[in-house]
Order: C-alpha cells, then sequence, then structure tokens
C-alpha cells in the first residue's frame, strides 16, 4: 500500500482560518466522524483530507461547472493559479461571478486552498500524476503518450520534425508547448487526415478512436465517421502517429504501444486539442443551472389528477393480490441468458406468468411490474418456502383494512426507499426477471427527481426533461443511464400518484417532509375503497393454498442480501457534535504541548479510542456535579479537549462526556456483555436520548439500565 504524501503546510494553515461554521459543514460533507479515529488535531485533518482525494469516489460532488473548473486546475498542475489567469484560461464563455462562487466551493470543501500565488488544487498537488489523466474531452498530455511507444516510432517522429537529442520524448514534448507549431503541423496534413484531427479535438468527450482491423469502429462515434473516410484506416492512423498527432495507447496489461494489433485504440495528445480548439479551449462552459421554466397549473388540478391516480393504484394493487391469492403465479426456478451454457439457479416471474397475470388483472403490462416489485418489497407478496409461486403475505389482509391515504402511503413510502429497479425486463436483460435476484438500482435517483420538483412552489410543474438536464447539470446521478431512469422513475410517480400534470402534489410533498396527515388525501378519495371480489375456488385448491400460506408464515426465512440490497444502518453525528470536534481542534492549536503525565483514566481513554477492533467497547462509571451515578457500556472514539465522543452499546446513539465526571474506566467481561446485548434487542427502561438537548440535570438517571441489573426482554 503506498503511503500518503503529507499536506502541504500552507493547507493546513488554510483549514486553521476557515470559520467554525465552515469546519463543520466540512465534517459533514466528507463523513470524517462516521469511521474512527477521528483527527484530533488541524495537521491530522488536512491528512486525512489528503488521504481522501487521492481515493476514488470519495470526493464530494461537484456540479458540472465545478467539475470544469477542477478539471482546468488539473490540467494547469501543481502551481498557484490566480482568479484571472483562471478565467482567460477558461475562455470568453466564463462566468467571473460563477467562477469565484466555485473557487469558494473548492475552498470551503477543503479540496483546494488559496494564496498569494493563487489557488492551488489538494489533490494535484498531493499527487502530479493526476494531470496525465484524460479530462475535460481533452486526451493525455505528449508526454505520457509518448512514454509508451517503441523505440522505432520515437525515432520517425523526431525526424519528420527535425528534432535533435538524446532523449527524444522531451524534445517532442517541448515542441508540442508551441500552439502555432502545432497548428502548422495539422495545416501541412492531408485534407483527410486533418480532417480527421480536427474532428477529434472539437468534438467533446471524443479524443480517441478505435481501429478494428483495417477500418474505423464507429461504435458511439456514427457522427464522428460519417464527416470522415473510413477506407484505409490503418495507413491514415500510421501517417498521423509518425508526426505525433494520433497516437496508440497500449492494450491492457502491456507497456508498450503495439501498433499490428487487430483491436487498436489511438488517441489525440491534449496540445492537438488545446491548439485547434480556439479561444474556448475547454468547449462551453456550464456556469449556471439549466431553468425548469415552470408553469402554474394550480393546486387543486394536480391533486385532484393524483388522487385518481391513487385511487387507480389501490384498486389495481388489491385485483392483483387477489389473483395471486387465488391463482398464484409460478415462479420461475432457472433462466438461461443467451452467452450462457447451462441454466443458472434464478427467481422471478418470467414473461409468460406476465401476460397471464395481466389478463386475468387487467393490468397494463407497464405497470404490472411496478405493482409486483412494490408489493414484495412492502411485504405484501413473498415467495413460498419450496420456491414453487408466489403468494400475498397474511399482513395484506391487514393492508386492505386500513384507510385508504395510509394504503397509499405504505406504497409510496416503499416505492421512495426501495433499493430495486422496477421497470420492466426481459429474460435475456441482465437485470433479471421481475422479482429476480439481481434488480439492483439506486433510490437517489428517485428521491433526486421529487426533490427538484418539490424546491418548486406548490402547483408549478416542470417537464420531464427539464428536470433531467438539471439533475445531470448538478452531478447527482453517476450512472451512464441515469437520464433514462430518472425519466422512468418520473413515468412510475405519476403512476402511483405522487406527481399530477408533471407537478408535485400537496400530500406527496407532506410524505417527503415526514408529515402524516394526510387529510388533504382522505377528503379526495371515496369513503370507502372496497378490495375486488375474488372467484370462487374448488375446496381442493383453497385447502391447497390455505395450507402454503400457513407455511409459508411459519416458515418463511429471511431474504437473503443479495436480492433486496438493504442498506447497512450508519451513524451519523449531528452538527452539535461536530462542533465540539472544532472545538477540540482549537484547544489543540492553543495547548500544542499536553502535560507529560496525564491522569490514568485519560491515558486509558485514548488507547480505548486508539484501538480499531470490535472489541473497542469499556464499562464507564460516571458521577455527575449533583452526586448522582451511573454506569454505561460505550464504544470511545475521540477523547480530545476534555472531553469523550462514544457511542453507547445500546442503541448505538452517541453522547459526548467531560473526562472529569467518570471515575473510572474498565473492561467488560463476556457475561455482562451478553446481557447488554440482549437488553439491545429488547430494552426494558428508557434510555435518555442524546441527541435531544444535553442536559442530565432533566434526566432521572436512576431510571435508566445497568449491568448490574438483570435484563429482561
Amino acid at each position: 500500500m503506498e503511503k500518503t504524501p503529507p499536506p502541504p503546510p500552507a493547507y493546513i494553515d488554510h483549514l486553521r482560518s476557515l470559520p467554525d461554521r465552515a469546519l463543520v459543514a466540512l465534517l459533514a460533507e466528507h463523513w470524517l466522524l462516521c469511521s474512527p479515529p477521528v483527527p484530533q488535531t488541524f495537521p491530522r485533518l488536512a491528512a486525512e483530507m489528503v488521504r481522501l482525494g487521492l481515493s476514488f469516489g470519495s470526493e464530494p460532488r461537484l456540479n458540472r461547472f465545478e467539475l470544469e473548473v477542477r478539471d482546468c486546475l488539473r490540467i494547469l498542475g501543481p502551481r498557484g493559479v490566480p482568479r484571472g489567469e483562471l478565467a482567460a484560461e477558461l475562455g470568453p464563455t466564463c462566468d467571473r461571478r460563477a467562477l469565484n462562487e466555485v473557487i469558494g466551493r473548492l475552498l470551503g470543501s477543503g479540496l483546494a486552498w488559496e494564496d498569494a500565488d493563487g489557488v492551488h488544487l489538494l489533490d494535484v498537488h498531493a499527487d502530479p500524476t493526476i494531470q496525465d489523466r484524460k479530462m475535460a474531452g481533452l486526451g493525455r498530455p505528449v508526454r505520457a503518450l509518448l512514454a509508451v511507444q517503441p523505440r522505432e516510432r520515437l525515432d520517425r517522429i523526431a525526424r519528420a520534425q527535425g528534432l535533435h537529442g538524446e532523449d527524444p520524448v522531451d524534445a517532442i514534448a517541448i515542441a508540442f508547448t508551441d500552439a502555432d507549431a502545432v497548428r502548422r503541423l495539422v495545416a501541412a496534413l492531408d485534407p483527410r487526415a486533418r480532417k480527421l484531427v480536427e474532428v477529434l479535438a472539437t468534438t467533446e468527450a471524443q479524443s480517441s478512436c478505435w481501429l478494428h482491423g483495417d477500418e474505423f469502429s464507429n461504435y458511439g462515434k456514427e457522427a464522428l465517421f460519417d464527416q470522415v473516410d473510413g477506407r484505409d484506416a490503418r495507413s491514415l492512423v500510421d501517417e498521423l502517429a509518425d508526426r505525433a498527432l494520433l497516437l496508440p495507447v497500449p492494450g491492457s496489461g502491456e507497456k508498450v504501444a503495439d501498433f499490428g494489433a487487430r483491436l487498436l485504440n489511438v488517441e489525440l495528445p491534449r496540445e492537438v486539442g488545446l491548439a485547434l480548439r480556439g479561444p474556448s479551449p475547454y468547449g462551453r462552459l456550464h456556469p449556471r443551472a439549466p431553468a425548469l421554466d415552470a408553469v402554474d397549473v394550480g393546486v387543486g388540478i394536480v391533486d385532484r389528477a393524483g388522487a385518481a391516480e391513487v385511487l387507480a393504484t389501490l384498486e389495481t394493487t388489491a385485483r392483483l393480490l387477489a389473483v395471486c391469492g387465488s391463482d398464484p403465479p409460478t415462479n420461475r426456478r432457472w433462466r438461461r441468458r443467451p452467452h450462457d451454457r447451462e441454466p443458472i439457479p434464478s427467481a422471478g416471474i418470467d414473461e409468460r406468468e406476465l401476460d397471464r397475470l395481466a389478463a386475468a388483472t387487467g393490468i397494463d403490462t407497464g405497470v404490472l411490474p411496478l405493482l409486483l416489485e412494490v408489493c414484495a418489497e412492502a411485504g405484501l407478496l413473498t415467495l413460498t418456502p419450496d420456491e414453487e409461486m408466489w403468494l400475498p403475505t397474511p399482513a395484506h389482509e391487514t393492508w386492505l383494512s386500513d384507510r385508504p391515504s395510509a394504503r397509499w402511503t405504505m406504497l409510496a413510502r416503499t416505492w421512495i426507499d426501495m433499493r430495486r429497479s422496477t421497470h420492466h425486463s426481459t429474460a435475456a436483460d441482465d437485470e433479471g426477471p421481475v422479482l429476480g435476484p439481481v434488480r439492483s438500482t439506486d433510490p437517489g435517483e428517485r428521491r433526486a427527481l421529487l426533490g427538484v420538483l418539490a424546491e418548486l412552489l406548490p402547483g408549478h410543474a416542470a417537464a420531464p426533461g427539464r428536470v433531467v438536464a438539471l439533475l445531470d447539470w448538478r452531478n447527482t446521478c453517476y450512472r451512464y443511464d441515469a437520464p433514462a431512469r430518472v425519466l422512468q422513475a418520473a413515468q412510475e410517480a405519476a403512476a402511483l400518484g405522487l406527481i399530477g400534470r408533471d407537478a408535485l402534489t400537496s400530500y406527496a410533498r407532506g410524505l417527503l417532509s415526514g408529515d402524516t396527515d394526510l387529510r388533504a388525501l382522505d377528503r379526495l378519495l371515496p369513503a370507502i375503497v372496497r378490495p375486488p371480489r375474488r372467484e370462487p375456488r374448488t375446496a381442493a385448491a383453497l385447502a391447497d393454498l390455505r395450507e402454503r400460506r400457513v407455511h409459508a408464515s411459519r416458515y418463511a426465512v429471511p431474504e437473503p442480501e443479495s436480492r433486496r440490497y438493504r442498506p447497512e444502518p450508519r451513524w451519523e453525528p449531528d452538527d452539535a457534535e461536530r462542533a465540539l470536534i472544532v472545538h477540540a481542534w482549537r484547544q489543540a492549536d492553543r495547548h500544542p504541548n499536553p502535560p507529560a503525565r496525564e491522569p490514568h483514566k485519560i491515558a486509558v481513554l485514548r488507547a480505548a479510542a486508539a484501538e480499531l477492533s470490535n472489541g473497542n467497547v469499556r464499562r464507564l462509571d460516571v458521577r455527575d456535579p449533583r452526586g448522582r451515578s451511573w454506569t454505561t457500556l460505550a464504544e470511545i472514539i475521540l477523547v480530545t479537549g476534555g472531553v469523550v465522543l462514544a457511542i453507547e452499546l445500546i442503541d448505538g446513539l452517541s453522547f459526548t462526556m467531560p473526562t472529569t465526571w467518570i471515575t473510572r474506566v474498565s473492561e467488560v467481561p463476556h457475561e455482562e456483555y451478553r446481557r447488554y446485548a440482549a437488553y439491545r434487542a429488547f430494552p426494558a427502561k428508557p434510555v435518555p436520548d442524546p441527541r435531544r438537548p444535553v442536559s442530565f440535570w432533566d434526566v432521572d438517571l436512576a431510571e435508566v439500565w445497568h449491568p448490574s441489573q438483570s435484563a429482561q426482554p
């Protein structure tokens, strides 16, 4: 494992200069308190920020313009860039006011710092090789591409440009720093070769192309090769490679590019793209978010349109559960995709069963997979232990007898939080069939869609395409097919009644904000939504189904995590605890030299906080200034500034406590730990919530359970 480089001293001073509110926001944005050990000083905080900056996928989410500015700073390298130079480098389309906002965002997030030399980007200072990556629609630097070329290729390039020297890579790289010389080199090409270079240079995110045999592979780049004649492509690329205008890239596991490979990737050097792009080398910038152009439809119209869909959803769901109870769909236990040699174990409902259910219930085939997935996730539909069919659970009887608004709330919340893909999928799709084992997705796409609509005024609608454009600018979803998934989520939200006339309904707003008052929806729905009448069945069929249902309710096992992808609960501190950590950093700066001999109690606490094993649990005997005593078991994660920050073993809630209150720290016997574990599952007495206003004077701590008592469920 490579060692993380030390943080620059100027960056540590920048962190010290941030106000406390900005430091609290930095802790919340980077999740620095969720995994011990917590940084206890500003130098350790800077070292942790360097480690996070060099870790893939750990940086905060930046919008499109912030990514464009970050890429420009990365390309300019590990040096200070004045704001005026940065604006000139971005081109005439750069908005200076938006640029200053982005720089403030990077400084506040700890991704950069600013001094007399200009703005410095943290990750490129820690690892200068970052600037050799492909970014901003440009290829890698010519020096990085020349380093993987064979010697004979380098000699041919140097002779063609009249360069001399022991190291041809340095000579060619220095020659390519002159943009005018690069333009003259491109102008001397024949029209066909010049057209290929210009198209690759001026087209965003298309700085490379592939050769398959003697032809261009135009997969995904049809518009590019409509402008360039693809005949005799390899000789054309060979001519450009001898001038270093288009260089081959080594394949996977290779160190030197092999031009004779049948499948070859060639890339345009970054200097060529910057020279040919003119005054806007980074393309068209996006300093402002796309406008939604909201239209006032009216709250009443939106709510009535959504209520109609809510009523239809409740009726179709009840009808679907009734059909599944009387004539259950069979489960497909095996499936075989086109590239599978043998059938593989699977689960789900295939297309034939879907067509049968659609014919029996009268539900559209586009909505039926959505209802099946939501019912299974909500616990209304389950697979029998013998994995033969899908049956309604006993909980669906309770659901049918509940109020219509409560029934809809259960379905809507399940859809919002569900980590399952709900769009229709064929048997050959990689995501598998409906109710299959592999249909994972990110619920953030649904929440992001509803969140954008919730930002509008009540009754205002926005077209789904404009919402997708705004989410793409915010860089909310990382998947390549995120726009299509957001559009699919908009259709599903409209089918469930969360959206009416492209606007968020008032009761959906209450659902997102945590408001359980759905009287507005109750007034729009009929007083009683009767479940459909079930078709009569023979006595033998009813007895068989009853036996299967009883067997399923008695012996059902929990579904594996690979089927439902339930996220593990994650402890998240609040802003008060983050502010306490910032206060401890300030104290450490004011008193950098602690006493040589500290009390044994604090030494034991520090040792417990430094342990990273799961056995990091200690028993704390506490006595407050009013003389009240109690005992608790906690996992200590930080001891600094005379304060202990810990997680209580009972239910994972965090609390802070002065070290002067702790009278003794001791190990936890195994038997006592087991009693606490039993109490955690079945609490016998209420436990004070440390997240509420921290005041030990308002709580009768004598009523709190401690290990000396027996745990009774």
